[in-house]
Protein backbone atom coordinates (compact mmCIF):
# COMPACT_ATOMS: atom_id res chain seq x y z
CA UNK A 1 0.00 0.00 0.00
CA UNK A 2 3.03 2.37 0.52
CA UNK A 3 4.06 2.04 -3.06
CA UNK A 4 0.60 3.65 -4.06
CA UNK A 5 0.17 5.92 -1.58
CA UNK A 6 3.85 7.27 -3.19
CA UNK A 7 2.88 7.08 -6.62
CA UNK A 8 -0.71 9.27 -5.70
CA UNK A 9 1.22 11.79 -4.15
CA UNK A 10 3.73 12.55 -6.91
CA UNK A 11 0.85 12.50 -9.49
CA UNK A 12 -0.98 15.14 -6.85
CA UNK A 13 2.66 16.91 -7.21
CA UNK A 14 2.48 16.96 -10.62
CA UNK A 15 -0.82 18.09 -11.23
CA UNK A 16 -0.11 21.03 -8.04
CA UNK A 17 3.21 22.05 -10.58
CA UNK A 18 1.20 21.87 -14.23
CA UNK A 19 -1.31 24.28 -12.42
CA UNK A 20 1.40 26.61 -11.63
CA UNK A 21 2.68 26.59 -14.95
CA UNK A 22 -0.92 27.12 -16.55
CA UNK A 23 -0.86 30.14 -14.13
CA UNK A 24 2.53 31.39 -15.40
CA UNK A 25 1.16 31.91 -18.93
CA UNK A 26 -2.12 33.55 -18.22
CA UNK A 27 0.07 36.53 -16.89
CA UNK A 28 1.88 37.14 -19.89
CA UNK A 29 0.57 40.24 -21.88
CA UNK A 30 -1.16 39.35 -25.22
CA UNK A 31 0.72 40.92 -28.15
CA UNK A 32 -0.93 42.63 -30.74
CA UNK A 33 -1.52 40.25 -34.64
CA UNK A 34 0.52 42.22 -37.44
CA UNK A 35 -1.38 41.33 -40.39
CA UNK A 36 1.76 42.64 -42.65
CA UNK A 37 4.77 43.97 -41.90
CA UNK A 38 5.84 47.76 -41.55
CA UNK A 39 7.72 48.37 -44.86
CA UNK A 40 9.73 51.08 -43.22
CA UNK A 41 11.07 48.38 -41.14
CA UNK A 42 11.66 45.73 -43.51
CA UNK A 43 13.67 48.54 -45.18
CA UNK A 44 15.82 48.57 -42.44
CA UNK A 45 16.30 45.57 -41.87
CA UNK A 46 17.44 44.65 -45.19
CA UNK A 47 19.94 48.17 -45.40
CA UNK A 48 21.08 46.65 -42.15
CA UNK A 49 21.82 43.20 -43.41
CA UNK A 50 23.25 44.53 -46.82
CA UNK A 51 25.75 46.37 -44.02
CA UNK A 52 26.36 43.67 -42.37
CA UNK A 53 27.66 41.59 -45.42
CA UNK A 54 29.72 44.40 -46.50
CA UNK A 55 31.49 44.33 -42.96
CA UNK A 56 31.80 40.73 -43.21
CA UNK A 57 33.41 40.78 -47.04
CA UNK A 58 35.75 43.47 -45.87
CA UNK A 59 36.74 41.57 -42.76
CA UNK A 60 37.30 38.64 -44.89
CA UNK A 61 39.82 40.25 -47.54
CA UNK A 62 41.48 41.94 -44.40
CA UNK A 63 41.85 38.85 -42.84
CA UNK A 64 42.70 36.61 -45.55
CA UNK A 65 46.84 36.51 -45.57
CA UNK A 66 47.10 35.64 -41.75
CA UNK A 67 47.21 31.86 -42.70
CA UNK A 68 50.52 33.27 -45.31
CA UNK A 69 51.51 35.47 -41.92
CA UNK A 70 51.63 32.88 -39.90
CA UNK A 71 53.60 30.28 -42.31
CA UNK A 72 56.30 33.20 -42.62
CA UNK A 73 56.45 33.52 -39.39
CA UNK A 74 57.20 30.14 -38.39
CA UNK A 75 59.91 30.08 -40.95
CA UNK A 76 61.40 33.15 -39.94
CA UNK A 77 61.39 31.74 -35.89
CA UNK A 78 63.00 28.58 -37.45
CA UNK A 79 65.39 30.64 -39.46
CA UNK A 80 66.01 32.91 -36.20
CA UNK A 81 67.08 29.72 -34.18
CA UNK A 82 69.94 28.68 -36.52
CA UNK A 83 71.12 32.30 -36.18
CA UNK A 84 71.01 31.95 -32.76
CA UNK A 85 73.18 28.82 -32.83
CA UNK A 86 75.67 30.14 -35.37
CA UNK A 87 76.51 32.81 -33.19
CA UNK A 88 77.08 30.74 -30.38
CA UNK A 89 79.45 28.79 -32.52
CA UNK A 90 81.02 31.91 -33.12
CA UNK A 91 81.35 33.11 -29.72
CA UNK A 92 82.59 29.95 -28.60
CA UNK A 93 85.24 30.24 -31.47
CA UNK A 94 86.30 33.73 -30.19
CA UNK A 95 86.91 32.39 -26.86
CA UNK A 96 88.57 29.55 -27.35
CA UNK A 97 92.27 29.59 -26.99
CA UNK A 98 94.39 30.52 -30.78
CA UNK A 99 96.09 26.64 -30.59
CA UNK A 100 92.78 25.14 -30.14
CA UNK A 101 91.27 26.74 -33.54
CA UNK A 102 91.74 25.71 -37.12
CA UNK A 103 89.93 28.25 -39.34
CA UNK A 104 89.46 26.62 -43.19
CA UNK A 105 89.67 29.29 -45.71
Amino acid sequence: MDRISDFESSINSLNDMWAMDKSFFKELPELPVISRPDAKLTDEANRATLESLEVLKRIEMNTEYLKNIVDLLSVSNDHQKELNIMVQDILGIAKAPDDKVHIIV
